[in-house]
């Protein structure tokens, strides 16, 4: 057996250069010129997205509720994975703070406990991230806003400035 072979499956054996087509993925494959599984259920999406949200839209009217409801439910069942899931979008929000920016970011916090709400004035209930983690945001201190639970929840995942935007403050 040659050195340097990578090995997918037991027994089935890949030249050096046989890995996934898409940029930057490197997985292997087992032929030249295919994609991995994930790069392929990816772009199988890509392609057919209108699809998929069409049928998501049609099956979310013809069953109201129920998505919510089986959600719920799967999170009081296991919420141990609920949990992993939010430990991980924490996670992604301290990437590159050191433990003087988390303390800082402690102390900020409770230097705006008391401040209004961002967004609409009203009294601020919930620290919001002004770039949301989910589009990249961090917790460091200057990402860090005062909001009322009405702005934050409507806000969602939106950045400040497009929530803004959209209440046309």
């Amino acid at each position: 057996m040659r050195e340097n072979w990578n090995v997918w499956k037991v027994g089935v054996k890949l030249e050096r250069n046989q890995v996934c087509i898409e940029d930057g993925c490197g997985t292997p494959v087992v032929r030249k010129g295919v994609r991995c599984r994930k790069c392929s259920k990816r772009n199988h999406y890509r392609n057919n997205k209108e699809t998929y949200i069409a049928r998501a839209s049609q099956r979310n009217r013809d069953h109201p509720g129920e998505y919510k409801e089986a959600r719920r439910k799967q999170r009081q069942d296991h919420p141990e994975s609920s949990n992993a899931v939010t430990a991980r979008r924490r996670g992604r929000a301290s990437v590159g703070m050191t433990a003087e920016d988390k303390n800082i970011s402690v102390s900020y916090r409770k230097a705006i406990a008391n401040d209004p709400c961002f967004y609409c004035g009203k009294p601020g209930e919930h620290d919001d991230h002004y770039i949301s983690i989910a589009n990249g945001g961090t917790d460091h201190w200057w990402n860090i806003v005062r909001a009322c639970a009405h702005c934050n929840i409507s806000k969602g995942p939106r950045n400040g400035d497009e929530f803004l935007e959209l209440v046309g403050a």
